[in-house]
């Protein structure tokens, strides 16, 4: 897992860091996934935990209530990207 905050080169050869902290993250096959967050640190390591959380649930049991929550309550683009990672 990896928290950082992404550069880029202008047009007029300027480098500049983005304003949002991203999240990278191995999946279970190895390839990496980036997730942008908000633009404070704490919550994209928050994020990092519940997203570990989801992925160690790999067996057929139910979730437990407080991640079935947080996972109903999460943007739905930003679930569709997890349920498109689990593939």
């Amino acid at each position: 897992m990896r928290i950082y905050k992404p550069t880029y080169t202008d047009k007029d050869k300027e480098s500049h860091e983005v304003k949002k902290y991203w999240l990278e993250l191995r999946d279970h096959k190895n390839h990496i996934r980036r997730f942008p967050d908000t633009q404070t640190k704490a919550r994209p390591k928050n994020l990092a935990s519940r997203f570990a959380a989801v992925e160690c649930r790999g067996s057929n049991d139910p979730l437990p209530n407080e991640l079935n929550r947080w996972l109903s309550r999460i943007p739905s683009k930003l679930r569709q990207r997890l349920v498109q990672s689990s593939y």
